[in-house]
C-alpha cells in the first residue's frame, strides 16, 4: 500500500482536532432533509444533511455509546468526524484517519470495508499480518469492541484505474506542448504482447516477437495496457506520454501472465541484428 494511503493524522492536525468544533450525538445545525447516512468502524454513524446548498455532517452515536462526543474538522476536499475514544488512536497512527474521513466512506458503499492486523477473520493478508473485512454497523462495533490497544485498522479504499492522473503525475502534458512526442523513438514493451489492431494503437507496432511459445496476440490485455500508456493515441485525457514513439512487442509473458527472465535480453539487441 502507498504511505499516503494509509496516512497517520499528523501531530499538527491532532492539535487542531482538539479544538475543532466538538458536537454531542444527535445535535443538529438546523432544519434540513436527509441524504445519506454513513457507518463509522465505532458502530456509530454520521448522517449527511444538505443545509442552505451546503452539506452538513451530524454524528449520531452507536447504541450504548450517547456518552461520546465527537470533533469534526476539513482538510481540502476532505470532512471528518471523529469519536472522542478514537482520537488518540488516530493521532498515533494505529488507527486510519480515513476510517472517519466521510467523503471516502460515501465513496466506498453502505458496508464497510476494513484491514485490520491480528485478526484472522475475513480475508487473509499474510503480508500485513492481517485479513480484509467487509462489515455492516453492528459489524464494525464488535471490532471496536474487540480491538486491542495498537492494533491497525485502516479503511480498505476502493481504488480505480485512472490514466488520466498518469500523465500529469510525471509531467507528459508539459512535455507533450513543448514537441517532446517520442517521434523517431521505439520503446519495447516486453509483456503479454500487444494488440496492435486496438484503434489506440493502430500502426504503433512495427515488430512483433513471442517467446512463449503462444503466438503474438495479447490474450491477458496487460500488454496493451502498458503499450496504451506509452503510446496511446486516444483523446488529449488518455493521451499516452510518447504517442509519437513505435513500439516493439516482445511477448515474454505468456496468456496467464508468466514467463521467464531470460526472454528479457531479446530487448537489448540492435533491430536486425543476430537472435533479434
Amino acid at each position: 500500500m502507498e504511505r499516503n494511503e494509509m496516512r497517520p493524522i499528523t501531530l499538527a492536525v491532532a492539535a487542531c482536532l482538539l479544538g475543532a468544533s466538538t458536537t454531542a450525538a444527535g445535535a443538529h445545525p438546523g432544519p434540513s432533509t436527509p441524504d445519506s447516512t454513513i457507518p463509522l468502524v465505532t458502530g456509530d454513524e454520521v448522517v449527511v444533511h444538505e443545509v442552505a446548498g451546503r452539506d452538513v455532517y451530524v454524528p449520531r452515536a452507536g447504541k450504548g455509546r450517547e456518552h461520546i462526543r465527537f470533533a469534526r474538522y476539513e482538510l481540502p476536499g476532505r470532512h471528518f468526524v471523529v469519536p472522542s475514544d478514537a482520537a488518540a488512536a488516530v493521532a498515533a497512527g494505529t488507527v486510519d484517519e480515513a476510517l472517519f474521513d466521510v467523503d471516502a466512506l460515501a465513496r466506498n458503499g453502505r458496508e464497510l470495508a476494513l484491514i485490520v492486523q491480528g485478526t484472522t477473520s475475513g480475508r487473509t493478508l499474510r503480508s500485513l499480518s492481517g485479513a480484509a473485512l467487509r462489515v455492516d454497523r453492528e459489524g464494525a462495533a464488535r471490532v471496536w469492541a474487540r480491538r486491542s490497544p495498537g492494533q491497525k485498522v485502516w479503511l480498505d479504499r476502493r481504488v480505480e484505474v485512472a490514466l488520466d492522473r498518469t500523465m500529469p503525475r510525471i509531467g507528459a502534458p508539459d512535455a507533450l506542448a513543448g514537441g517532446h512526442t517520442g517521434q523517431g523513438v521505439e520503446v519495447a514493451v516486453l509483456d503479454t504482447g500487444v494488440d496492435g489492431d486496438h484503434p489506440d494503437l493502430a500502426g504503433a507496432v512495427a515488430e512483433a516477437r513471442d517467446f512463449t511459445g503462444s503466438g503474438t496476440e495479447d490474450r491477458h490485455g496487460h500488454g496493451t495496457h502498458v503499450a496504451s500508456t506509452i503510446r496511446g493515441a486516444g483523446d488529449t485525457r488518455y493521451r499516452g506520454g510518447a504517442p509519437g514513439s513505435t513500439l516493439l512487442s516482445g511477448k515474454v509473458l505468456d496468456d496467464g501472465g508468466s514467463g521467464y527472465l531470460s526472454s528479457r535480453a531479446w530487448s537489448g539487441r540492435p533491430r536486425g541484428a543476430p537472435g533479434w
